[in-house]
């Protein structure tokens, strides 16, 4: 009969030669499933896995890679130990490994079956159609900075916009549609773009080095802590060529400071409003007789 401490050996070896978590791969369990799920935008490609399953050790190299690229897409890659949180096998009715599922963000509860490639470039080919062109949202927290610029081999563009004051709401629309376009032909390319008010990051602004004089740009990145500003005129054409990793970024130096991201509420999508004081005849007048 075999000891305890044998079996335990056993156990522990099999479950370390399939690791869940990476860097890029998120482990998602019983009790942090909704949550993982419900609080993000990301399109999920969840995988629900056995620790002895052959084809599952087979898919993980394929996964790890695919979630990689994928870093900075709007979709996530996730695993599940079915073998240890059964509430979430039992949920989804997981009576095989691997078992695949595609999550929307903020609906944990309404899977659709993953009948996709399971090799590294089906996977994210299948995912980014799944998941639409590329969204290219607002940096309002250091979290988004860190989610959507911090992986391996990723830059990212950041967009200063003027004041909802000085361009209005259809000059900032238009700003952020010509945006995506750029966002989705660089997307190939592993370059992720964002977008900030002019003036409301400091920081980032004198981290990158870029003028202040909106709109501007600069092509970051936050592994290597290094920065290039666009010097060139504003146009769309000019800084999709710019912010391609295949040119030479020109200006390329290093942060010249700290780029921490304020927290801020997002834009709420309506025309600025210029809030007039009021005062009466007296307040202007002071303590003088009319």
């Amino acid at each position: 009969m075999m000891q305890p401490l044998a079996l335990l050996l056993i156990l522990t070896l099999t479950v370390s030669q399939f690791p869940l978590s990476t860097a890029k791969i998120v482990s998602l369990s019983d009790s942090t499933f909704d949550e993982k799920i419900i609080t993000s935008t990301d399109v999920f490609l969840v995988a629900f896995v056995a620790p002895w399953c052959g084809h599952c050790k087979k898919l993980q190299p394929e996964f790890k890679d695919a979630a990689k690229q994928l870093e900075g897409s709007g979709v996530t890659l996730a695993m599940v130990d079915a073998t240890v949180n059964e509430k979430l096998t039992k949920q989804f009715a997981v009576k095989g490994y691997p078992t695949l599922k595609t999550f929307k963000g903020g609906n944990p509860s309404n899977p659709t079956e993953y009948t996709g490639p399971r090799e590294t470039g089906g996977i994210v080919a299948h995912m980014i159609a799944l998941a639409g062109p590329p969204k290219v949202p607002e940096l309002t927290s250091q979290k988004m900075f860190e989610k959507q610029c911090e992986g391996d081999g990723r830059v990212c563009l950041v967009v200063f916009l003027p004041h909802i004051l000085d361009s209005g709401k259809e000059q900032r629309e238009a700003e952020i549609k010509s945006a995506a376009a750029i966002a989705a032909e660089l997307f190939g390319a592993r370059v992720s773009v964002l977008w900030v008010e002019g003036g409301a990051q400091p920081a980032l602004e004198q981290a990158f080095d870029v003028a202040p004089s909106y709109p501007t740009a600069a092509i970051i990145s936050l592994k290597k802590r290094v920065a290039a500003p666009y010097r060139g005129a504003w146009d769309s054409r000019k800084l999709s060529k710019f912010a391609n990793p295949a040119t030479k970024y020109e200006g390329l130096g290093g942060f010249l400071g700290e780029p921490k991201v304020e927290q801020r509420e997002p834009w709420d999508g309506m025309d600025g409003v210029v809030e007039e004081e009021e005062f009466s005849l007296e307040d202007l007048m002071g303590d003088d007789e009319l």
